[in-house]
């Protein structure tokens, strides 16, 4: 998951009321203390591409227990798309 961020993305959300933002490196650190599992389900909602610019929304469920909506904004250089930054809603 590192590579497809750029080193200095950032994330903000709500997890129920509480908000976590900062690093990405929060988004590597929690994933890497909550697997996933075969119960995960994620499927793209939308994608918005304009030039070199993108939005991606991505509805998760079950990871963790927790179903996420999460944001991502993309940014093409070098003929490679990577994410910028991360924005999210945990529906409890």
């Amino acid at each position: 998951m590192k590579t497809a961020f750029y080193e200095d993305a950032m994330m903000h959300g709500f997890v129920g009321s509480d908000f976590v933002g900062g690093p990405i490196q929060n988004l590597f650190d929690w994933a890497n203390e909550n697997a996933g599992g075969e119960a995960l389900q994620a499927r793209i909602g939308s994608v918005e591409i304009v030039e070199t610019i993108a939005t991606v929304r991505v509805e998760i469920e079950n990871w963790a227990g927790l179903n996420f909506t999460d944001v991502f904004t993309l940014l093409k250089a070098d003929n490679r798309w990577k994410i910028a930054g991360k924005i999210y809603h945990s529906h409890l």
